[in-house]
């Protein structure tokens, strides 16, 4: 856990300091004052989202990887720490031309940091939640996370009636359904149930499912700027109707869902279909684009690929590929969606989902006590009681 701390910890200065142009500048009473100018909505939504979810993960894996140091004293460590790494990261961007230094950034950081460390504090009292016996259920939670961050993202709920009919205008008004459309939805979400089951294991009830793939969508409806389509509610619903009549009954679904997953992912890779007349430049610079443009779109972005990616790197890692093997498999299936980007319109081929595979294969290494066998299918939590199924007591 102490390694993915400071993974996250370099990872915030990366973002932070992208993309590297330092230049020597002199600093007058005009950039101090932009610069401490406190009014905390002047910036758009996304900047103030992806400030405060920048430190989350700082919070949250650092009261789990300083677990022999007493609460209070983590607590401390982390926030002074925390609070200190944003000022300094931010003074730093005084020196970069394409950056805007802003002491109201630090107070996102700080946001997102003490609800990171909330999470953790509460996280930990639950029978012992990031105790070793149960670590790979970190994974499963992040791959569930970040589905619904992807889903819910910007997280600002209206019951305006006017919006409300917006959301709903491509299902009712104007019915958008498109083949791939549906298969990405029945793929993910038969994903997605399944990591649900890893997690709580069979005992949460039959119509659990159903239950929380309705309230994903209805909460979805009800957030800004979504859209629910007829391809993404019958790709939901397909889901759960062959989780239960036919998947659920498997004894090894991973090998379908991978399929199924590299199958989404080439469909995903290859669009708009379209062929460039001459073929872009690869760009090596890790997590460019994410750095650019809107950031709430890059959020939801970022949070697809890591619920996508990191879903199957755990299949392939449960069918017993072997470490190297899923590494290999992942990263090298997404070089070659990327080098065949290069020669697509509307495409940016980068380095960085190979990368965030290799890392996403690292993470799930280190959060698993048999590394060398690979993880186990449904790393239960074993205070919960033990599926009704003794075939499927994962």
């Amino acid at each position: 856990m102490i390694f993915l701390f400071l993974v996250t910890a370099a990872a915030i200065c990366y973002g932070s300091l992208y993309p590297f142009d330092f230049q020597a500048t002199s600093l007058d009473q005009e950039d101090w004052l932009a610069f401490t100018r406190l009014e905390l909505l002047a910036t758009s939504l996304g900047d103030r989202l992806a400030n405060g979810l920048l430190f989350l993960p700082y919070g949250l894996l650092g009261v789990a990887a300083l677990r022999p140091v007493p609460l209070v004293f983590r607590l401390v460590v982390l926030a002074i720490s925390g609070l200190m790494l944003a000022t300094v990261l931010q003074v730093a961007q005084f020196y970069l031309p394409s950056r805007n230094p802003w002491l109201g950034d630090v107070i996102w950081n700080a946001l997102g940091l003490g609800v990171g460390l909330l999470l953790g504090v509460g996280l930990l009292s639950r029978r012992g939640w990031m105790a070793a016996p149960t670590r790979r259920n970190h994974y499963l939670l992040m791959l569930m996370l970040s589905w619904l961050v992807y889903r819910l993202v910007p997280f600002v709920p209206s019951l305006d009636w006017q919006l409300l009919k917006e959301s709903l205008k491509p299902l009712l008004i104007h019915p958008d359904f498109t083949p791939a459309g549906f298969f990405y939805h029945l793929s993910a979400w038969l994903i997605f149930l399944y990591s649900w089951e890893c997690y709580l294991g069979r005992q949460v009830g039959r119509w659990l499912p159903l239950l929380a793939v309705l309230g994903v969508l209805s909460a979805e409806a009800l957030v800004v700027g979504n859209r629910i389509s007829l391809s993404g509610l019958s790709g939901a619903l397909g889901a759960v109707l062959g989780w239960q009549l036919w998947l659920e009954r498997q004894s090894d679904p991973e090998p379908v869902l991978a399929v199924l997953l590299v199958v989404v992912l080439i469909l995903l890779g290859l669009e708009p279909y379209r062929l460039r007349e001459v073929p872009q430049a690869f760009l090596w610079v890790p997590f460019s684009a994410a750095l650019e443009g809107n950031m709430l779109i890059n959020v939801q972005a970022v949070a697809e690929k890591l619920f996508l990616y990191g879903a199957l790197v755990w299949l392939l890692a449960a069918i017993g590929t072997g470490w190297p093997g899923t590494a290999l498999a992942a990263a090298g299936l997404l070089c070659l969606l990327e080098w065949a980007q290069r020669y697509l319109v509307g495409r940016t081929a980068e380095i960085t989902d190979p990368l965030l595979a290799l890392l996403l294969t690292l993470a799930l290494w280190l959060l698993s006590s048999r590394r060398r066998q690979g993880p186990l299918r449904g790393d239960y939590d074993p205070g919960n009681a033990p599926p009704a199924n003794p075939a499927r007591n994962r």
